[in-house]
């Protein structure tokens, strides 16, 4: 690691909101698989399932721009993180306490609000505390995210032997945990430094996005396709593994696939930084199809914790990928607005998979919704094709 971007990583934003996200995740990694498997504790279906994961993603890819637009024009981001994070953790408590269908599909969609509100400012964030070495920025704060997964992954495994509903309330408890660092992020220069669109209108800032100009619209439609395949997938895996193996590996194999993420975010950010983002991002997208696929034909327990290893690896390329990609798209200041759109387009995917996993299980089976999966990933090559012939050719 470079000696200015260690001390980048030491001194400013990068470190209070790695430490935020890996206490994040360590929330989210214990209580994600069990959603699906309270819902059906609940006396939900497969509809209420894809609702679960659809619900949280329609609110947040709504909200997530506008908050950008907003935390841009402010030129604060700490107070939008904290009150994101402290809304999630509420949140998952009151998934905890849910006794019904509605309250717990309620309460899910509200953290999708909260969640919408702290990721835009946390992303620009990081783009800010790594500029010029976005890669590697965010690969770094990656790697203790998705660290902070495969933590949560194992407790998740353990308190759910108490009860299936114990991950939730671990993990309200690790999300509020996650809002205190960020008291601590210091944005370089000051806020109105990072931020120069400080009270400009937010009609002439919207105006000025690179997200609206052509070349990050192949990127958008990419990340639409793929989060799409991936909502299809990963809304009902839990439910799979749970059939196959037993619900006490369910845990198990999830955090092979967050393992795997933590050793290859960082390395595959600063190869992207080096070789661009680009060719990275097809790369991810393949095996994205080849995962897919594999998860229809492998009945082994030690075989599929090496698919959900090559998972975790895909997603890793995949995701630093297009964060990173959008950050160097992003003008001084404008970072939560335009990184707040490529998340917007990662969760309306997971807003559609869901419905669309739900239909073709309701009909079919899972057989046939992992090759649609990999169908509809294999269609994200064409847009991702075309970034690489207008790599160089777009001004920003």
């Amino acid at each position: 690691m470079p000696g200015r971007f260690y001390r980048r990583l030491r001194r400013g934003i990068l470190l209070p909101i790695s430490i935020t996200i890996l206490l994040a995740n360590v929330g989210f990694g214990a209580a994600w698989p069990y959603f699906p498997i309270v819902m059906r504790i609940l006396g939900g279906g497969f509809l209420a399932v894809a609702l679960i994961m659809a619900s949280f993603n329609a609110v947040m890819s709504a909200v997530q721009y506008p908050f950008g637009l907003l935390s841009d024009w402010m030129g604060s981001r700490r107070r939008f993180a904290i009150l994101g994070q402290i809304g999630t953790s509420a949140m998952m408590a009151s998934m905890f306490l849910a006794g019904s269908v509605p309250a717990f599909l309620a309460a899910r969609a509200a953290m999708g609000f909260f969640q919408g509100i702290s990721t835009p400012s946390i992303n620009a964030l990081i783009a800010a505390g790594s500029r010029g070495w976005t890669g590697r920025g965010f690969g770094t704060v990656n790697f203790f995210g998705n660290l902070g997964f495969f933590l949560g992954n194992l407790l998740g495994s353990r308190a759910s032997s108490l009860d299936p509903r114990m991950p939730l309330l671990l993990g309200s408890f690790f999300l509020l945990l996650s809002a205190l660092p960020i008291l601590w992020v210091r944005e370089e220069g000051g806020e109105t430094a990072v931020t120069p669109f400080r009270g400009e209108k937010p009609m002439r800032i919207l105006a000025s996005r690179p997200a609206l100009r052509p070349g990050l619209w192949p990127s958008l439609v990419a990340s639409t396709l793929i989060f799409t395949s991936s909502g299809m997938v990963y809304a009902f895996l839990s439910l799979y593994f749970e059939e196959l193996f037993g619900m006490e590996h369910v845990g198990l194999i999830f955090s092979s696939g967050a393992a795997a993420t933590i050793v290859s975010v960082y390395a595959f950010g600063r190869l992207q930084d080096i070789h661009g983002k680009e060719p990275y991002l097809i790369l991810g997208a393949l095996l994205y199809v080849i995962v897919f696929l594999l998860y229809g034909r492998v009945a082994d327990l030690k075989l599929m914790l090496l698919v959900e290893a090559l998972s975790g690896t895909k997603y890793a390329i995949v995701w630093n990928g297009f964060q990173s990609l959008a950050a160097d798209l992003s003008p001084r200041g404008g970072e939560a607005s335009t990184l707040g759109l490529i998340s917007a387009t990662a969760s309306l995917g997971w807003t559609l998979g869901p419905f669309a996993g739900a239909a073709i299980l309701a009909h079919r089976g899972f057989h046939t919704l992992f090759l649609a999966a990999a169908a509809l990933a294999a269609a994200s090559l064409i847009p991702l094709a075309q970034t690489v012939k207008l790599k160089g050719r777009v001004s920003y």
